[in-house]
This record gives structure tokens, sequence and C-alpha cells, in this order.
């Protein structure tokens, strides 16, 4: 059986999410400011996408940015996601 791509990452956040939501979530410190637009299992989607791709980061964003808009709209430069990923490997998501 061959799995689309489209369909890998849709399950893939899913996955990602659902994880998210039980074991990071209610762990996750306030942040000042206003809430960001691209919502964290979103970032760490596209983190284990890099993973994925042997560790691109670079190279999944872009490619995020031309193929990907539908399912990312916001989503946000290299150097901002990379600054999200830190944020996210926090301690307090162990």
């Amino acid at each position: 059986m061959d799995l689309d791509f489209d369909t890998f990452l849709v399950a893939l956040y899913t996955v990602v999410d659902d994880l998210y939501r039980e074991h990071c979530a209610p762990k996750k410190p306030r942040r000042p400011g206003k809430k960001p637009e691209l919502s964290d299992p979103e970032v760490l989607t596209l983190l284990v996408l890099a993973q994925w791709f042997g560790n691109n980061q670079r190279r999944v964003v872009r490619y995020a940015s031309q193929h990907w808009r539908s399912y990312f709209p916001k989503l946000l430069s290299q150097s901002a996601t990379n600054r999200r990923g830190h944020d996210l490997r926090g301690s307090w998501c162990t």
C-alpha cells in the first residue's frame, strides 16, 4: 500500500497534536504577549519532518512555504521556527 505524502503529513500532525495535548500543553508555562499564529503542534510537526529529512530544518520550512501553505497558512520564517522549537524543547515537556 502506498501512502501519499499529504496523507502522511495529516496523520503525523494528528499524532503530534494528540501527544502534545496529552503530555505538554498542561505543563507549558504561560508566555506574555499575543498568542502565536502557528500552533505548537504545527511547529513540532515541522521539526519532526526536519528530522525525517535528515535534520534539515531550513529545507523543510522552505518546502512547506512553497508546497504546504494550505496546511501551514501562518508559516514562520526558518529562524522563528527554530526559536519556537527551542522553546518547545524546554524541560516542561518531558
